[in-house]
């Protein structure tokens, strides 16, 4: 099965209210004799970020319908351009409640809790 891509009538996360939390995989082991030892565990770069995008009702409609059936009720990636580093990269919904529809005024804002990987 393919990856599923960020729909194009979506909006881009939004920078000005954006957060990254970079999260450095470690491996780590206590030797019989000695502190305890540490080393990268691999070199694929992961963050935990938060997003948000302001909508329409039918675009909340739209993103409703690519969670649901593109990534299966949450559980598969997708590709998107990151809003800070403008390149493709692997996302996933993550957490118990990975993504949140509010009400903006006449409007919507969605916001996403994501793993980048890669």
């Amino acid at each position: 099965m393919a990856i599923a891509t960020w729909p194009a009538s979506l909006p881009v996360p939004l920078l000005d209210l954006y957060s990254e939390s970079p999260v450095f995989a470690k491996r780590s082991f206590k030797p019989e004799v000695g502190p305890e030892i540490e080393s990268r565990r691999g070199t694929v770069k992961i963050s935990r970020d938060n997003w948000v995008l302001h909508c329409t009702a039918e675009q909340v409609e739209v993103f409703e319908e690519f969670v649901e059936i593109d990534l299966q009720s949450a559980v598969e990636p997708f590709l998107i351009t990151h809003p800070r580093r403008d390149e493709q990269v692997r996302v996933r919904l993550v957490g118990e409640t990975p993504c949140r529809v509010d009400r903006a005024g006449i409007d919507y804002r969605i916001s996403l809790s994501v793993t980048i990987i890669g």
